[in-house]
């Protein structure tokens, strides 16, 4: 019984910690893994990072960086807030084609909407 409390108490404690924190941590999984982190820079304004493996293989790797903005923050709903956020950012991936010699490498720019 004091082992269930401690672990109720910690996860709590953990949860309002975390949300009161300027940054996030998030895992997408899907055709490959993405880990992303979130900094806010003061205001709505943040800053979003995001590394992965694309396919399922895992032979391409990704990098992406972006600077996003809140576009619009409707109140639609006493609940709670919501926001609409984009911004322009930088890529990078490298490409393992199955059936060539080494990889290839390509840069470009990258945009978010959320």
């Amino acid at each position: 019984m004091k082992r269930t409390f401690a672990v109720i108490v910690a996860i709590l404690g953990l949860t309002f910690l975390a949300s009161a924190q300027p940054k996030a941590v998030g895992v997408r999984i899907g055709n490959g893994i993405d880990l992303s982190y979130e900094q806010c820079l003061g205001g709505l304004n943040f800053l979003e990072f995001e590394g992965g493996l694309d396919g399922y293989n895992g032979n391409n790797i990704h990098l992406d960086g972006v600077y996003n903005f809140m576009i619009a923050t409707p109140d639609w709903t006493s609940a709670g807030s919501w926001g609409f956020y984009g911004g322009p950012g930088a890529g990078l991936a490298i490409v393992n084609v199955p059936d060539s010699e080494g990889a290839s490498v390509f840069a470009g720019v990258v945009g978010n909407l959320g």
